[in-house]
């Protein structure tokens, strides 16, 4: 798929657009594509360039967090960041943030304070 964005301030306008050249699932890469149309009244400029994203699986996310028990999973979203609205993560889902919880952090204050005399 692709995807674009737009954004305008002044007589200056952005447009990017991303898209998937390809995913390797055995090494768990994907290449994305990336142009940034840079419009001015004058101008017109083209930045093209490529990124290397690592890829997950929801089973293989699930494994890595349970690996690192100082955490919790707090909640899932897309990219919208909506707090009242968290994803739930299905076979299709892309783009995920995952908000993790420190756990025992909210615990601290609780803690008796040590005195020494």
């Amino acid at each position: 798929g692709q995807e674009s964005w737009s954004a305008r301030r002044g007589h200056l306008s952005v447009i990017s657009t991303l898209w998937s050249i390809g995913i390797d699932p055995r090494r768990r890469n994907e290449r994305i594509g990336m142009r940034f149309d840079v419009y001015t009244p004058t101008r017109h400029v083209q930045i093209l360039d490529e990124m290397n994203y690592r890829t997950y699986t929801a089973r293989q996310m699930r494994n890595l967090l349970e690996r690192v028990p100082e955490f919790d999973l707090a909640a899932t979203h897309d990219f919208a960041y909506e707090i009242d609205q968290p994803l739930k993560i299905g076979p299709e889902t892309e783009d995920v943030v995952f908000v993790l919880r420190r756990r025992n952090a909210g615990r601290a204050h609780l803690q008796e304070p040590v005195t020494r005399t």
